[in-house]
């Protein structure tokens, strides 16, 4: 197993709070923009869902292609910083002009390219991990990073109400772009990493290289069931949670009829309940393992979404969002953990190139969602979602 690259870490806390603070900053990106302001922004404009699902599919899909390649190359040439930053500044800027732009296709595509950076910056964040951390305490570190992000999101979600209602919702995207940026600057000020010393130019070289250890890494799945079976479960099941991220403002707005506060106290529940079992979960992870917080954190999701469809009141949306905060503070923390269990030693950003691939083809469900909720119902389409978790959890039933 790999162990912490960074000979600092052992001496100063600042690396580990460095590199969690970048999980604050991006996390607000994920929040407001994302999951409160920009789906019914959209459904306002175009008078549809499947505009932002098909946007949100399309992006991920791409940074699915992406993200195992841009992995291997991180593990190659050891400048993950680098690759960080440079995707950090594309979604800070691209989101930013989401807020002067006043035609739906400049909107759409600049929530495109925002999207697209975020979720490839993710690849270059976590394989920061196993430098800042020990093995012995990556489920606490991945942990706080986790809570950390759910700290940004109940400060951005406190603070974003009686701005929108001061200044209007366009000026929500360029203060988040800004404000991603200034909290992300804690990561790239404390975290040393070691290069290997390769040459930018040669870059095209490993390029071509990574693509055919990939392929291969592919091809052997099935002989190491357990990771097959890992990465299939880590589908399902974040196909549930990425379209529930992306459409859970929007459901109830439209599908209850919530007023806008009722919205944001729904998205604290879950901010909050997600924040605390983070922190838990990170130090349950280390002590009974992964694999029993993953099924754990998985069923939650199953019944937190049962009690949405099987109710109507304010109160049981509440108590279900709390459900559904502890399984959205678990599946990162055990995810990354999981993964990291698995791996090879070597390949472990060829692996989480593989995980992160996984969890942005899993946002095609965010387009089955939308077209579910435009032709049938909110509800058939959240019905669905249950379905996708039961696919999970059998999957993961199956990892050993």
């Amino acid at each position: 197993m790999e162990k912490s690259n960074n000979p600092s870490t052992a001496k100063s806390p600042l690396p580990v709070i460095g590199w969690a603070f970048y999980d604050f900053a991006n996390t607000l990106f994920s929040i407001l923009v994302v999951t409160r302001y920009l789906p019914p922004l959209l459904k306002e404009l175009t008078g549809t869902s499947s505009a932002m699902g098909a946007c949100v599919a399309l992006s991920m899909g791409i940074a699915g292609l992406l993200v195992p390649l841009l992995g291997a190359i991180s593990d190659q040439t050891g400048r993950r910083k680098v690759y960080l930053l440079t995707s950090t500044l594309l979604c800070v800027i691209s989101v930013s002009c989401i807020s002067f732009s006043h035609r739906i296709p400049f909107i759409l595509l600049f929530f495109f390219v925002s999207n697209l950076a975020y979720q490839v910056s993710m690849v270059f964040y976590n394989s920061l991990l196993p430098i800042v951390s020990t093995e012995k305490f990556r489920g606490t570190v991945s942990g706080l990073g986790v809570s950390m992000g759910y700290v940004g999101s109940l400060l951005a979600i406190t603070a974003a109400h009686p701005f929108v209602q001061a200044y209007g919702t366009r000026n929500i995207f360029w203060t988040t772009g800004l404000s991603y940026f200034i909290f992300s600057l804690p990561l790239f000020l404390t975290v040393r990493e070691i290069g290997h010393g390769v040459p930018p130019d040669g870059n095209s070289i490993i390029l071509r290289q990574r693509i055919r250890a990939v392929l291969q890494t592919v091809r052997s799945l099935p002989d190491h069931p357990a990771m097959l079976f890992f990465l299939l479960g880590n589908f399902f099941c974040l196909d549930a949670v990425n379209t529930t991220i992306v459409f859970y403002s929007e459901y109830l707005l439209h599908a209850r009829a919530f007023s806008a506060l009722n919205v944001d106290l729904c998205l604290m529940a879950v901010q909050f309940s997600a924040l605390l079992s983070a922190l838990f979960i990170g130090r349950w992870t280390d002590r009974i393992g992964a694999q029993p917080m993953i099924l754990a954190v998985t069923g939650a999701w199953i019944v937190a979404i049962g009690t949405i469809l099987g109710t109507k009141g304010f109160a049981f949306v509440i108590f279900a969002s709390i459900i559904g905060g502890f399984g959205l503070g678990g599946i990162w923390v055990t995810g990354r953990i999981l993964l990291l269990d698995l791996a090879p030693a070597g390949k472990t950003g060829e692996y989480l190139g593989l995980y992160g691939m996984t969890g942005k083809f899993s946002a095609l469900g965010a387009l089955v969602f939308g077209l579910l909720a435009d032709f049938l119902s909110y509800d058939c389409a959240l019905l669905f979602q249950m379905v996708i978790l039961g696919l999970g959890f059998a999957c993961f039933r199956r990892v050993r």
